[in-house]
């Protein structure tokens, strides 16, 4: 059985073909998570995915995110030259 959430805050982001939604959520027990669903187009149908993130985790999470976007960032630019 699903927990029942409350969203208190949707960000929605489209990227060609797909489209990801962010949500700030707030459980039955007060506990805040964000849940990150992407959503697309496989055939006829639309396929979605999500991940949770309780609000103790967030940090760490956002901090992984920037480590990747950082190394991208730094490989591009080393592959450029």
């Amino acid at each position: 059985m699903e927990e029942e959430r409350k969203e208190l805050f949707s960000q929605k982001v489209f990227a060609g073909r797909r489209t990801y939604y962010m949500d700030l959520c707030k459980s039955r027990d007060g506990a805040h998570y964000v849940v990150i669903s992407e959503s697309r187009l496989v055939g006829k149908e639309f396929k979605r995915d999500s991940v949770r993130i309780f609000e103790e985790h967030l940090d760490a999470f956002i901090k992984g995110l920037e480590q990747i976007r950082k190394f991208m960032v730094e490989s591009s630019a080393t592959s450029e030259r």
